[in-house]
């Protein structure tokens, strides 16, 4: 089974250049774990909240791409349990799709967890 019905459009993006607090407030406005960070229009990794809430930072000067966490892309059509296995292996809650070298969207490890709990 292919993860196409769970890729969510919905996601917080921004550049590599903005600030942590700038990544925070997107994070709270959009009520999202995580952000997909990237320079110009090339996807660099991504910045999950869990990362930064242990870290000493000043949050209005420090620049986003000192945390940077850099991930695996699925490709559209990737299979469920494969998907699954990959999250389970990165120790990420959200992973970015692309389709022709570019982000379509973020499958996240929730629904991932209920799809596959309707497989046979």
């Amino acid at each position: 089974m292919e993860i196409t019905p769970l890729i969510k459009e919905d996601y917080v993006m921004l550049q590599e250049e903005a600030t942590v607090s700038e990544l925070i407030g997107k994070m709270k406005e959009k009520e999202k774990r995580a952000a997909l960070i990237f320079r110009q229009k090339k996807y660099l990794g991504l910045i999950e909240k869990k990362s930064l809430l242990h870290s000493k930072i000043d949050v209005t000067t420090t620049k986003i791409k000192n945390h940077i966490q850099h991930t695996p892309l699925l490709n559209q059509h990737a299979d469920v349990i494969e998907t699954a296995y990959l999250m389970y292996q990165s120790d990420l809650s959200v992973v970015p799709v692309e389709h022709d070298k570019e982000i379509i969207g973020v499958i996240n490890a929730r629904d991932l967890v209920m799809l596959a709990s309707e497989l046979p």
